[in-house]
């Protein structure tokens, strides 16, 4: 997950804010982050979505179990 600051769109190259990886463990994409519109325990905090694929056969099925789905950083 990568914040970005576009300041002015005419031009200026978006900077890098903040970055934070945690793919791996986790492979599937990260997209469509949105703020909580109320603040929890005095925080703005966001939330993200992550796309969970499917297994194609039963050996994948059994090389994902007991994988974690997703990140949660608190």
């Amino acid at each position: 997950m990568t914040e970005i600051e576009i300041v002015d769109e005419s031009g200026e190259e978006p900077k890098t804010v903040a970055a934070y990886n945690y793919h791996p463990p986790f492979p599937e994409p990260t997209h469509t982050v949105m703020p909580m519109p109320v603040e929890s325990a005095g925080r703005r905090i966001a939330i993200s979505v992550d796309e969970e694929d499917h297994a194609q056969n039963t050996n994948e099925e059994q090389a994902r179990r007991g994988r974690p789905h997703a990140g949660m950083d608190g």
